[in-house]
């Protein structure tokens, strides 16, 4: 008598023939096939609403992790993880009244500083420290994967040797690299950079004279003190702009003044004049002075403090670099 009475509504499935024979004279585009039956429900759907727990935890791979609103001891804990991944692609979605991943971000970045380098997951130290590279990952992914084999080291570092191999790598796969990238896309007219800064450098006087002139004239051009690049030999950088752009970040950005003295390049222009740029060269300069002691044979021995010193300003470095590419 129950189930009488619970499907009281629905017509009896004997008629379900006639409905078929109906059916086979619609059109044959219908995406419902001959023997298929379907009828509608008169009853209004219901909706149902599941509440997850979202935890952020900057050791997890993003900076959280999610748990189901089912007691099924974790095992579909991925699935709601995935929904809540997907979600963040989209702009329309808003949590406590601000767009999913920025909520997720700003929560993520206040837990994150007390989580040490072995604990906190990669994308959450990208997101903390250098975030234009999480921006950019499309433009630079060699960059980017370099990076990310690099804080492995950074996480398992416990001996000095460990120290010198993160500097080496950190100086030549992500700072020299991103360097070169300002070449790269005017490469086709560095030769003809490089003889015209010859031919000037011949007008000025021979030998040393000429040199310091055209030092002079390359470094008041962007508003660097006249004599702040010291006994360096202009004539060697200069020989090395067409094929290495430089043997190291301080021979790179002196070929970036030279690039901008007499051509000028828009990346490089922005690069150059964002920030105070007798700070940048200083920077530059004391990174590759310790980049040195542990790549070439030097009387000064790699120290603790010369690792922390690397550390706690190469990243600054990598961001004002990568902020010259944002596009307007």
């Amino acid at each position: 008598m129950e189930q009488v009475d619970l499907f009281s509504d629905l017509d009896y499935f004997d008629e379900a023939d006639d409905e078929k024979e109906e059916y086979e004279s619609q059109n044959d585009n219908s995406e419902l096939k001959p023997n298929m039956f379907i009828r509608p429900l008169n009853k209004e759907p219901e909706k149902r609403y599941l509440r997850m727990r979202l935890i952020i935890d900057p050791s997890y791979p993003g900076g959280y992790k999610v748990e189901s609103p089912f007691d099924l001891e974790g095992i579909d804990d991925g699935y709601f993880l995935r929904q809540i991944q997907w979600l963040e692609q989209y702009d329309g979605v808003f949590l406590d009244k601000d767009p999913l991943t920025k909520f997720l971000n700003r929560e993520i970045k206040k837990m994150s500083p007390s989580y040490k380098t072995s604990e906190k997951d990669f994308q959450v130290f990208i997101l903390e420290r250098l975030p234009l590279l999480k921006l950019y990952r499309t433009k630079f992914p060699y960059v980017y994967e370099d990076m990310e084999r690099i804080y492995g080291l950074m996480q398992r570092q416990n001996s000095h040797m460990d120290k010198e191999h993160i500097v080496v790598d950190l100086a030549k796969y992500v700072v020299e690299a991103l360097f070169n990238y300002f070449f790269k896309s005017i490469r086709p007219r560095l030769s003809d950079i490089q003889r015209r800064a010859f031919d000037e450098k011949k007008t000025y006087g021979n030998g040393n004279r000429g040199a310091v002139e055209l030092k002079k004239r390359i470094c008041l051009n962007v508003g660097l003190p006249e004599d702040i690049l010291g006994t360096i030999t202009i004539e060697n950088v200069l020989g090395r702009l067409n094929s290495t752009y430089g043997n190291s970040i301080i021979e790179k950005f002196i070929n970036m003044l030279v690039i901008e003295y007499f051509y000028g390049d828009r990346y490089i222009n922005r690069y150059l004049n964002q920030g105070d740029i007798t700070q940048k060269y200083n920077t530059l300069e004391k990174l590759n002075s310790i980049r040195r002691k542990v790549s070439h044979s030097t009387e000064e021995r790699f120290t603790n403090e010369d690792y922390d010193f690397y550390m706690a300003n190469v990243f600054y470095v990598v961001n004002d670099l990568l902020d010259a590419f944002r596009e307007d």
